[in-house]
């Protein structure tokens, strides 16, 4: 598992600033944390959650026991593990589901909720693990480093003396850097099945 400073460091080779004079670690950490944001829109962590309806009338239950409405659910299993079709809707800290097909699950049966959650790298913002895998570091260390590069070309455009294509130079790179990430994220949702990402 990467940390934030084996990310770093690769970031830097990207950038071609491998001694980091033109990059301090602020620039890159806030490149990967946009990185992170962007990758998780079209390949979302995941985590499973549990939850038990208190209330069940015909085809409609009450979820207890999750987070509030801020949680994105992706999918909701019963305790054996069959998919359930459902709708939802929340009225205060109580998810109302209703059921769409044979399965309708009863008054407090335990439901699986597979739930999004932020992508992290271990140690950046104090985070414990890495939750992209190291197959997909390098794509996310493009995302990274285009990000920093627009950061850095905003800093270059208020040095007194710098020529303005310094700054068109790195907007450029930037953008390149940025398309590829895109792209690999897109084919990455495509082999995930992921249904959500913003296309």
């Amino acid at each position: 598992m990467r940390t934030i400073e084996d990310y770093r460091a690769g970031c830097r080779i990207v950038l071609g600033d491998a001694a980091g004079r033109r990059y301090s670690d602020d620039v890159i950490d806030m490149g990967y944390r946009e990185a992170l944001v962007c990758f998780g829109q079209y390949s979302p962590a995941k985590e499973t959650i549990y939850g038990t309806l208190t209330s069940v009338n015909a085809r409609t239950g009450i979820l207890s026991g999750i987070p509030g409405p801020d949680t994105e659910i992706l999918s909701i299993r019963t305790a054996e593990g069959k998919k359930l079709h459902w709708t939802g809707e929340w009225n205060g800290q109580k998810l109302y589901l209703h059921f769409s097909d044979r399965i309708t699950p009863g008054t407090g049966d335990r439901l699986q909720l597979e739930i999004a959650v932020p992508h992290t790298i271990k140690g950046l913002d104090q985070a414990k693990k890495t939750t992209v895998s190291d197959t997909n570091a390098l794509l996310l260390t493009k995302g990274a480093a285009a990000s920093a590069m627009v950061l850095r070309a905003h800093s270059v455009t208020e040095i007194f003396g710098k020529r303005p294509e310094d700054c068109d130079n790195l907007i450029a790179q930037s953008e390149k850097l940025h398309g590829s990430f895109i792209q690999g994220l897109k084919v990455i949702a495509l082999l995930s099945g992921c249904d959500q990402a913003p296309w």
